[in-house]
């Protein structure tokens, strides 16, 4: 080693001179060698670290927003093709039931017990021949159609006194008709005999004898039956004011004065009266003793009321009971009970003593049996008192 002294100002620095190392050839080979792979090495870390610290967060950062826009396009179409697939089977099946539809020669029908036919939705298809129900349809008849529908259902009825006429009912086991038909009465219409056998002539001639088994005379209804036999029931109507509105067509049908041929009558519902608490039907159809008991009926052929009186002395002016009456009378009638209350036939010529009318006009608002009175008085003079205008009065002048 060299040693050099530079001098400098006030003094010197001194340097130690060192000399290279000097290396055999085998030792400068196996030192490139060896410089050679560290550098190499040292290249490849660093362009590995460098590309670990650059390149690689990139990629993730990419992919993963990749796969979440991948998967969420794929739940997408998930979606799409399922609500797609609902959409077609809807349609499939709207479109198969539309043909079947289409397709179909007969709707489905199911017979109930009673002989009523009804289609699957449960709407009334026909109902049976001897059936009370009312008819759904809406069809106006002519004349023929309406005798011809009806005229089977009405019978002639014959007592020991009189006749009138009736129509079956309750599957042709029953005959409905008035009261008074099959009662006896005297002059001023009061009962002296209720009968309980009658002949019943049925459409075609043949004669029957039939049983009544009930009566109202509240009412003037009567329930007869038929026996074994089963005459065709009329349909009935229904003679509410939403049903049968003043001014519509009715025809009356029976046996007026105990002809042997049916009779067939038209006119209009003129007026709804109500006398003594009792709703009746004003009808202009002829109404002539022994239609008592007919059909009232309507231009469709359904029974809308039960002919009963007619005004003496006039023209052109009747009355029927309303067939919604009868309903509710029938069920009671069929059970076997009787109200055998006295009630004179609208429009009758009845006498009365002349004490009793001097009796209510001198008491006005007194009750007939707080007068004294009792039995047939007791009636008449309830019928002068609360029902006046009904009747016509004669006054005997020798009670």
């Amino acid at each position: 080693m060299l040693g050099l002294a530079l001098m400098g100002g006030a003094g010197y620095v001194a340097y130690d001179v060192i000399k290279p190392t000097q290396y055999s050839a085998q030792e400068k080979t196996t030192a490139s060698v060896v410089e050679s792979a560290l550098i190499t090495n040292t290249e490849v870390t660093a362009t590995s670290s460098e590309e670990a610290l650059t390149s690689t967060p990139q990629i993730s950062e990419i992919e993963a927003l990749r796969i979440a826009l991948e998967e969420e396009k794929a739940e997408r179409l998930k979606l799409e093709e399922k609500l797609n697939s609902s959409s077609k089977s809807k349609t499939v099946v709207v479109t198969v039931s539309a043909e079947t539809e289409i397709k179909k020669e007969e709707p489905k029908t199911f017979t109930t017990p009673s002989g009523t036919v009804l289609d699957e939705f449960g709407n009334i298809i026909s109902t049976p021949t001897n059936s009370t129900q009312e008819s759904n349809t809406s069809t106006t008849l002519t004349g023929d159609e309406i005798l011809s529908r009806v005229a089977s259902s009405v019978v002639l009825i014959t007592t020991p006194t009189g006749s009138g006429s009736g129509f079956a009912v309750n599957e042709g086991r029953l005959v409905l008709t008035n009261a008074h038909v099959v009662n006896e009465t005297d002059s001023n219409d009061f009962i002296l005999k209720r009968y309980s056998v009658v002949d019943i002539t049925l459409n075609g001639g043949r004669v029957i004898q039939g049983t009544v088994i009930g009566r109202d005379e509240i009412t003037d209804i009567a329930l007869i039956s038929t026996g074994s036999e089963r005459p065709q029931a009329a349909i009935l109507g229904s003679s509410d004011s939403y049903s049968l509105k003043v001014g519509s067509d009715v025809f009356a049908l029976g046996f007026p004065l105990g002809l042997p041929s049916i009779t067939f009558t038209k006119g209009i519902l003129s007026s709804r009266q109500t006398i003594d608490s009792q709703t009746f039907l004003q009808t202009d159809t002829a109404i002539n003793p022994g239609n008592s008991g007919g059909p009232l009926v309507n231009s469709k052929g359904e029974v809308v009321g039960i002919n009963t009186a007619f005004l003496k002395n006039t023209q052109g002016i009747g009355f029927a009971i309303p067939i919604d009456t009868a309903k509710n009378v029938i069920s009671k009638l069929d059970s076997g009970i009787e109200n055998l209350i006295f009630n004179p036939a609208l429009g009758s010529y009845v006498t009365i003593p002349r004490s009793i009318v001097s009796a209510v006009g001198l008491n006005p608002g007194v009750s007939c049996d707080l007068l004294g009175y009792s039995e047939k008085n007791l009636i008449l003079c309830n019928l002068y008192q609360n029902n006046k205008s009904a009747y016509y009065w004669t006054i005997d002048e020798n009670q």
